[in-house]
């Protein structure tokens, strides 16, 4: 005879049993002692060797994993989570140059890059305190838990702002263009023109409205870049100062000077090696295309040229990457330039490979991911959040250039600097990467007014955490480094602004 059992008994019963379901799920995988070792490695390849200890850690639960990959064994996936305090015995500032980033520990420590909280946009001294809410991610093989490398991707921006012309007008636009859209069949080409030319389109009516309302205007880069997130952080911080500013995104370097010097815009990052060719009237800046009044605001973060392959390509110089399929980057970007002066010091042209994409990081990498290129190339402050997720999901290789690459592009005044990307920069990369590096620099017309120039500086320099931003990029930026790799002249404002405070700073 079934026994029978009142409902709100049963609910309870229910809930015990579910309760036990998820601290049975919470407790599976490596326990906390083998959780502990992992992040002491990690710690050990994260900070300069004796400047961070592990001061505690508290397990706190774990979760299957979806995903998997051969490299991973295709076995069980699981997510350990876990907090833990880190101690500094040794001053330390993640905004150098030279060592790893905000992005590139946080990724080491299985955290996005707010899940690290602590870290001083001015650098750390001995005695502070770390907290870390991060997470190591195992796969099980023969009976063993193996720890592997995951990508924490932040939450997506917003969308940028639609168009505020009058709705009529601009419905009937937008259904005659979705009536285009739709009559150019499936070629692809068609298409994808429609599409250029409404990118451009938004981008000359989104300026023309915010100089019509007297915003500040920034200009950055592609929307998934470390540009466009560096130019918003400090377009919302402007408001504090109470200036109107707006961070427009972008091809990139060559689109931004040139908007720059036709006065449709205030500021513009870009890389130093492309800033002198505007102003020095070289390629693509010839004729009456030079911007001969481009003045240096500030040196904000360096920038590695990636070149990144694919496991299958079989190169393992610049010259291999003849007869290959390679993305060099949008026509109007600072990578189009770079990716030219990498084939050129081995001696190759664009004519040369096989196939010639111009889509960009984004598309790049996926195309890369389908099997349809060998190679992207690609400048950006490592490590780039799409880099680390293809990194850790189907795995990608790179390109260390020799000593005699490195300096060849590093010589002749072609403003880049000789770099390495640290090992543990991505995940799989085990061994330091040698490349070449242009410095991101923020600037604008000779005659922006000096008052706007020192409140820009100051907001960078003293009014905005990059840290608790979340901005890898923006982690890097410092009065230390403000004059690094800077080719173009001064603006006289920001000339006195940090000559100002390096005075200040020696008299402390």
């Amino acid at each position: 005879m079934p026994i029978a059992i009142a409902p709100l008994r049963l609910l309870a019963l229910l809930f015990v049993l579910a309760l036990l379901a998820l601290l049975a799920a919470c407790g599976g995988g490596p326990g906390d002692e083998e959780v502990e070792k992992v992040v002491q490695d990690r710690i050990s390849q994260a900070f300069p060797q004796g400047a961070v200890k592990l001061d505690g850690l508290r397990r706190i639960g774990s979760s299957p994993a979806t995903g998997g990959d051969a490299d991973a064994g295709g076995g069980e996936r699981r997510i350990v989570y876990y907090n833990a305090t880190l101690a500094v015995d040794r001053d330390i500032d993640l905004s150098s140059w030279q060592g790893l980033n905000l992005g590139a520990v946080a990724s080491l420590l299985g955290a996005t890059e707010k899940g690290i909280s602590g870290l001083k946009q001015g650098g750390n001294k001995q005695g502070d305190k770390l907290y870390v809410h991060g997470t190591v991610t195992y796969v099980e093989e023969d009976g063993q838990w193996r720890p592997i490398r995951t990508a924490h991707a932040p939450v997506a921006a917003p969308p940028p702002e639609d168009n505020t012309g009058p709705p009529a007008q601009a419905r009937q636009i937008v259904e005659t263009i979705r009536k285009l859209f739709e009559q150019a069949g499936p070629a692809a080409n068609q298409r994808s023109i429609i599409t250029e030319e409404l990118e451009k389109a938004y981008f000359r009516i989104r300026l023309r409205l915010d100089r019509l309302e007297g915003s500040f205007v920034i200009l950055g880069g592609p929307e998934a870049g470390e540009y466009y997130q560096v130019a918003s952080i400090i377009a919302e911080t402007l408001r504090q100062a109470n200036m109107t500013g707006r961070a427009l995104a972008s091809d990139g370097s060559v689109e931004n000077l040139g908007v720059l010097a036709a006065g449709r815009a205030d500021a513009a990052l870009a890389q130093n090696n492309i800033a002198m060719r505007a102003v020095d009237a070289r390629s693509p800046f010839t004729g009456d295309a030079a911007v001969r009044d481009l003045r240096a605001l500030a040196s904000l973060f360096p920038e590695q040229v990636h070149v990144i392959l694919s496991p299958r390509a079989e190169v393992t110089s610049l010259a291999d990457l003849k007869g290959k399929r390679v993305d060099v980057g949008q026509p109007s970007s600072g990578t189009r330039v770079d990716a030219e002066a990498l084939l050129a010091a081995a001696g190759l042209t664009l004519k040369d490979l096989g196939e010639v994409r111009e889509q960009g990081l984004g598309g790049g990498l996926a195309a890369l991911a389908r099997g349809e290129l060998d190679a992207v190339i690609a400048t950006v402050s490592a490590p780039a959040r799409s880099v680390q997720a293809m990194a850790e999901g189907s795995g990608i290789e790179f390109l260390s250039l020799s000593e005699s690459e490195q300096a060849k592009l590093a010589g002749e005044g072609a403003g880049y600097v000789p770099a390495a990307m640290p090992a543990g920069t991505y995940s799989g990369q085990d061994q330091p990467v040698r490349t070449i590096a242009a410095a991101a620099l923020l600037t604008a017309r000779a005659d922006l007014p000096d008052a706007e120039v020192e409140t820009l500086l100051r907001q960078i320099f003293d009014g905005i955490d990059f840290f608790a931003a979340g901005s890898p990029a923006g982690s890097q930026i410092s009065r230390a480094s403000a004059r690094t790799g800077v080719g173009i002249p001064w603006h006289p404002a920001a000339e006195r602004f940090f000559a100002t405070a390096t005075g200040a700073e020696a008299g402390r």
